[in-house]
């Protein structure tokens, strides 16, 4: 993380950034295969309740700017990348009408795992609940 000091409008109004810093994504294609993106200089706000991904400077910051690309289309976004042959499709979520980019395919394994259990609320302690 460096120091920096700049204004960006967006979620919650006005943000003033101090850091910026280099981020790491690990996104799962439309295939399932995982692929790593390397973004320079990406802001950082400690108050914002999401990661925020920045396609026009993924482009502007990955080895070929020019096919690096996103497609916003009115039920979601598909993005892309000719270097790393990737696609990853993103739809809409019907109650934000934001994008969100899952970074990991253990979220939806744990999703499925969790159906096994139908909890009425959420445990204290996994192992004990179960009888582990």
């Amino acid at each position: 993380m460096t120091s920096c000091r700049v204004n960006i409008k967006g979620i919650g109004g006005t943000n003033q950034i101090t850091e910026m810093g280099t981020v790491y994504w690990s996104l799962d294609d439309d295939l399932g295969k995982p692929h790593e993106i390397i973004i320079p200089g990406t802001y950082y706000n400690p108050r914002s309740p999401y990661c925020l991904l920045s396609p026009q400077h993924w482009a502007k910051t990955s080895v070929n700017p020019s096919g690096t690309t996103c497609l916003t289309t009115h039920n979601g976004m598909t993005l892309s990348s000719k270097s790393l042959s990737f696609k990853c499709t993103v739809y809409l979520d019907q109650n934000t009408n934001c994008c969100f980019v899952r970074s990991t395919t253990g979220y939806k394994n744990h999703q499925a795992f969790m159906t096994m259990f139908p909890l009425d609320k959420e445990p204290t302690c996994f192992m004990s609940h179960f009888g582990f």
